[in-house]
């Protein structure tokens, strides 16, 4: 059998017919011949012979046939599949290399400014340490120096904080603590937060409100305070930083399943271009002036991958030189 397959079909069909038309042939010939003697009679019996070889060598060729055509067809329904497989496997392939490629380039981008970030306050740390040795009979000016060096340092710290969060979120090893809080709970520390970043970044000259009206008394919702509250803190932080004149504003609005929290400002704000890009780790964007925006691009990347733990959706409205307001959704629940 193995070697019957090794010849191509047309061969076989006609050995095969040539086969069954001499064996036909020779035994019917023999046969008639043995039974009758008339000419005339064995000349009709040729003839349906011939008729009866025709129909049923037909019949066969038509089973051959029918069967090999099925088996073709199934090679090509097999190779098809495969080489759709194939071409999936290929798409499949040349978006992990292109996706690779972009991780490569955004790593490369990242550690040079993660580099610039922590050389900036890392250099201030070190130069006014030098400096603050020269000045020991100028008490106005240590304190001044001393003052740098502790900002600085809380700079520096933010900045290696922000990474290693990033990549215990992107590792999986956050662990969140999901309750029920009335509304209201949370109302003292985003105020806190307001203050101490206006603090931080000597805004104290801008107007600044948390809105917290009498109706969110009732108002719960079920997240984790903790992993909320850094999210709110990543907002605020991006809201003072790029806003240098004007207002900042938090404020609350519920609807039947949902609590979404609103921080608006008053600053430089982002094209719309730019939306989707701010929220990607290592990312960072233009000003209006064509400068690169200062930061790490980890805030914003951390707080969207937080909330989307939380269940909760962020998203944001912005005009170019007139300010921007993120949004941030988490779940409703009622109040225990």
């Amino acid at each position: 059998m193995k070697f019957l397959s090794r010849i191509p079909f047309e061969y076989r069909i006609t050995i095969l017919y040539a086969i069954i038309g001499f064996v036909w042939i020779y035994l019917s010939d023999s046969f008639f011949a043995s039974i009758f003697t008339d000419v005339e009679t064995i000349t009709k019996f040729n003839i349906l012979k011939g008729g009866l070889y025709v129909t049923v060598t037909s019949l066969l060729l038509f089973c051959l046939v029918k069967l090999h055509m099925t088996t073709i067809r199934k090679s090509q329904k097999t190779i098809h599949e495969h080489s759709k497989t194939l071409e999936e496997q290929n798409i499949e392939l040349t978006i992990a290399k292109e996706k690779a490629e972009s991780n490569e380039r955004l790593k490369t981008v990242f550690l040079q400014n993660i580099s610039h970030q922590i050389r900036t306050p890392m250099n201030a740390i070190i130069g006014f340490s030098d400096l603050l040795q020269e000045q020991q009979n100028n008490p106005e000016t240590i304190s001044q120096y001393s003052q740098i060096i502790h900002s600085k340092s809380y700079e520096l710290l933010d900045i290696i904080n922000n990474i290693v969060y990033l990549s215990r979120i992107e590792s999986g090893e956050i662990e969140l603590d999901i309750q029920n809080y009335a509304l209201s709970s949370l109302f003292p520390d985003i105020e806190s937060l307001l203050r101490k970043k206006i603090k931080y970044y000597k805004k104290e000259h801008l107007s600044v409100s948390c809105n917290t009206s009498a109706q969110h008394a009732e108002v719960a919702v079920k997240t984790d305070k903790d992993k909320f509250l850094i999210i709110i803190s990543h907002l605020v932080d991006n809201a003072c930083k790029y806003t240098q004149e004007g207002s900042i504003s938090v404020d609350f609005s519920i609807s039947e399943d949902t609590v979404t929290c609103s921080i608006a400002d008053t600053g430089i704000g982002i094209s719309e271009g730019d939306f989707k890009k701010i929220f990607t780790r290592f990312t960072q964007i233009e000003s209006p002036d064509m400068s690169i925006l200062s930061g790490s691009g980890i805030g914003l990347c951390i707080a969207k991958e937080l909330l989307e733990l939380l269940g909760g959706t962020i998203w944001l409205t912005s005009e170019v030189k007139k300010g921007s307001t993120f949004y941030i959704s988490i779940p409703r629940t009622e109040k225990s």
